[in-house]
């Protein structure tokens, strides 16, 4: 997948590099800022074409401000368990930066790749990537340019450079493009996440999902799969991408990504439900008295999650029944709660404490989406755009991760579902996708310090709000005894065991995050979360 990387003062960060996902797979979805002009310029281009993994995008906030304190109750409560123009270097000789490395055309050789990882060329029929650097920032005629020549955009990377589809024909042509500095072809060793190229070394089987660039390839692909010593383990298809799941074993991962239609490949994980410990799992008393913070207007609201009640509508729990307009489980059964972690932020949702009592009049409706995020892999659904167009189709203007498709392996990485996320709000600019910071903060190095980069995997998308936590403020009757990091052990166990984090008050400190709470940067560089709100001082009065 392509990624652009972001840029700060001046200062590149190579390590987003990655393809048609910058800061997903392929390219980073980071942005450098000095190119939001240039993105302005693509959008008003033909079909309004702006790459997705470098998308920057403004969001209502008013709109979003009290359903994101959700995210909060998920990183806190249910814790218990998680100028104007676009200035590019004056040099020509600017790099093309991808999250395997950097490119820099006027000494690259694609010889200089692992021989196994790399492609002389594919069939004249034949639709692959390609990368196109430009001479300067992209502009709109060009790329109704390279449109003209039959080329599909697919993102945009730094520096000036965008990754195109084209068969042999179109790209026989690329020589009527006085715009261009050089291109090349996406060579399978840039299809690879970093993660997935760390398995190589080790052996053995890895279920991976592999990006198609486009959903009209999806069956070709998968007939190239049926003739390698692969598994196939699901397969979905939307107006994105495709996506397939695959048990392959690691020495054949050349052979997927040697194939023209993929985009990027990553590991495969089950999935992760914010604000749930395998320690603790779910504490629904913690949501008391927090319902009250969550407001969202007569707006319906869609949640993504682990499903409602004993199933359907008519295994809805009395309290929220009238509120749920739709349970839709993604799963293939009737979208049973398995832990009580859908149930429980649908709770919030809907102004509902723990003892039973409605705290707070909300007057939105629920759509509710039982997905096996966080409970299988792979995860399911594989299409994440799928679900937030039914819910986008079906009224829903905000849509709410309770679980998400990506794993804690990958805290901090772009990949393939951020991408979706981001695509899906580039698209449909009057949706709002709110997605949790994660409760993975810790002190793995032992310094005493919270480590940086620990963010749940849809927190790094740029089009949406993610939300973390704050430590809050403590109040007089327990100001004399405040919780501290370390009486934190039994709901995360050994994350904070040095001083001086370990002897440090818990909710002291309304301006400093929470401790356990997720926190940026992604690996491209931007800063996260968006929001942030209370936290720590709600785990502490439970």
């Amino acid at each position: 997948m392509s990624h652009a990387c972001p840029a700060a003062g001046g200062v590149i960060f190579p390590s987003c590099t990655r393809p048609v996902k910058s800061e997903a797979p392929f390219f980073t979805t980071a942005v450098f800022k000095d190119n939001i002009t240039s993105q302005n310029s693509l959008r008003k281009s033909a079909g309004g074409f702006m790459p997705y993994r470098f998308r920057l995008r403004r969001i209502p906030f008013g709109k979003v401000v009290a359903l994101s304190l959700i995210l909060v109750l998920l990183s806190t409560f249910l814790g218990v368990g998680e100028g104007a123009r676009a200035q590019e270097a004056s040099s020509l000789h600017l790099p093309v930066l991808l999250l395997n490395g950097a490119i820099y055309p006027q000494s690259y050789s694609s010889g200089s790749l692992p021989s196994s990882f790399r492609v002389d060329g594919y069939a004249a029929e034949a639709t692959a990537l390609y990368i196109l650097q430009c001479k300067g920032p992209v502009m709109e005629t060009w790329v109704a340019d390279i449109r003209r020549l039959g080329g599909e955009l697919r993102g945009y990377i730094s520096y000036n450079a965008l990754v195109v589809a084209m068969d042999g024909a179109a790209h026989a042509r690329l020589g009527e493009l006085n715009f261009l500095e050089w291109s090349g072809l996406l060579q399978p060793y840039y299809k690879i996440s970093p993660a997935l190229q760390l398995r190589l070394a080790q052996g053995g089987e890895a279920r991976i999902l592999v990006e198609i660039f486009s959903a009209r390839f999806l069956q070709s692909t998968l007939d190239a799969l049926a003739a390698l010593p692969v598994e196939v383990l699901g397969a979905e298809g939307d107006e994105w991408c495709g996506v397939i799941a695959v048990s392959v074993p690691v020495e054949r991962l050349k052979d997927i990504a040697k194939l023209p239609a993929v985009e990027w490949m990553e590991l495969s994980t089950s999935g992760t439900q914010a604000g749930f410990t395998d320690a603790e799992g779910l504490e629904p008393g913690i949501l008391q008295g927090h319902a009250a913070t969550v407001s969202g207007g007569t707006q319906k609201v869609a949640l993504g999650d682990s499903g409602l009640g004993t199933g359907g509508m008519q295994g809805l729990p009395p309290l929220i029944r009238g509120k749920v307009q739709a349970v839709n489980s993604l799963r293939g059964d009737d979208g049973r709660d398995a832990n009580g972690h859908g149930t429980a932020v649908a709770g919030v949702l809907l102004g509902i404490s723990a003892e039973g009592g409605r705290s707070v009049k909300a007057s939105h409706g629920l759509i509710a989406y039982a997905t096996g995020y966080g409970l299988s892999s792979p995860p399911q659904p594989l299409s994440l755009y799928s679900v937030l167009r039914n819910a986008y189709e079906s009224g829903a203007a905000t849509y709410l991760s309770g679980s998400v498709p990506e794993g804690k392996e990958s805290l901090g990485a772009y990949g393939v579902y951020a991408s979706q996320r981001d695509a899906f709000a580039w698209n449909n600019p009057m949706v709002s996708l709110v997605e949790p910071a994660g409760n993975e903060g810790t002190d793995a190095d032992g310094d005493g310090r919270v480590d940086m980069g620990s963010l749940l995997g849809g927190a790094t998308a740029k089009n949406v709000v993610s939300v973390g936590g704050t430590e809050g403020s403590v109040g007089q009757d327990e100001a004399s005894n405040p919780l501290k990091y370390q009486d934190l052990e039994k709901v995360f166990p050994g994350r904070f065991q040095s001083p001086p984090l370990r002897d440090d008050s818990s909710a002291d400190n309304p301006s400093g995050m929470a401790a356990f709470s997720s926190r940026g940067p992604t690996r491209a560089g931007r800063l996260k979360p968006d929001l942030v709100a209370p936290a720590a001082h709600e785990i502490g009065r439970e």
